[in-house]
């Protein structure tokens, strides 16, 4: 026989208030996104969503960058997220985020019920194509370091409110910045030359970050169970070589591309490819 359950075990799991408690089914964002994400296919339409995006915020370049390193992961706000600190794909633009925009990015998950695969533009449902590469993407901009969890179990203070967590790199937490505490955190960021560097509390720029779902943890997403290898990286690399030329045409403002890599054993950005394009 089933051992009853008390009162006191299911209550201690819901939030209460003054007149009752909250109750009621609640939509995992994993299970939307593992929909969403097979309209999506692993190819250069991944990095088209980063690049309209770019166009649309006035960035006149866009840095994609294949980082292949494992980075220090002991000074994080939660050993949980020494998952992120393996090797990642990176996406840079020399625009910021505007505060519509932080807020923007952070509805897209209220937006998913209307599916439409063909919007593009700030921020639209195209940016799911992430989930593509990695079950956590993050981003870097102005003075904010974020970072995005659907499946609320690696980044402290996750929930199904608001999955996923911020720093203020302008603000103390525990007395201090957040350099000071959690600098493995943020040194995978620093990729550019000067342009991000210890004690930096602004970035000129918006820098993504997507922590490749590898061969050894693709089993454990709820998202999708499918590696991002050296051979899909390769697979977009030669997307970009026979059709960014096209692309920068239809654009505004970003007028190069760039694809580098920084090899396991190396801190050196390696150019894989440049195209420019003069825009009248």
């Amino acid at each position: 026989m089933m051992p009853k359950p008390t009162d006191s075990t299911f209550l201690d799991q819901v939030s209460k208030d003054e007149d009752g408690f909250a109750f009621g089914a609640t939509p995992k964002l994993t299970t939307t996104l593992k929909r969403l994400v097979r309209a999506y296919p692993k190819d250069i339409g991944i990095i088209k969503e980063f690049i309209q995006n770019a166009d649309d915020a006035g960035a006149k370049y866009v840095k994609i960058i294949m980082d292949w390193r494992h980075h220090p992961a002991s000074l994080l706000p939660d050993p949980k997220m020494q998952v992120l600190m393996g090797p990642a794909l990176l996406i840079f633009n020399d625009a910021v985020f505007s505060d519509e925009d932080l807020a923007s990015i952070q509805n897209i998950g209220e937006s998913i019920k209307q599916i439409d695969t063909s919007k593009i533009g700030r921020f639209g449902l195209g940016f799911n194509a992430t989930y593509n590469v990695t079950d956590y993407p993050s981003l870097l901009t102005r003075q904010y370091v974020l970072f995005f969890d659907p499946h609320l179990n690696v980044i402290p203070g996750a929930d199904y409110q608001k999955p996923g967590r911020g720093w203020d790199l302008k603000e103390k937490y525990k007395g201090k910045k957040a350099w000071e505490i959690y600098p493995d955190m943020l040194t995978p960021f620093g990729i550019l030359d000067s342009r991000f560097t210890t004690n930096q509390d602004y970035f000129d720029g918006t820098l993504f970050r997507l922590p490749l779902r590898t061969e050894n943890n693709f089993q454990e997403s709820l998202i999708k169970q499918e590696a991002f290898t050296n051979a899909d990286f390769t697979f977009i690399l030669d997307q970009l070589k026979h059709l960014g030329a096209e692309l920068l045409l239809f654009l505004k403002n970003v007028s190069e591309i760039t694809v580098s890599e920084i090899k396991p054993d190396s801190n050196s950005l390696d150019l894989l490819l440049s195209i420019k394009t003069v825009n009248e």
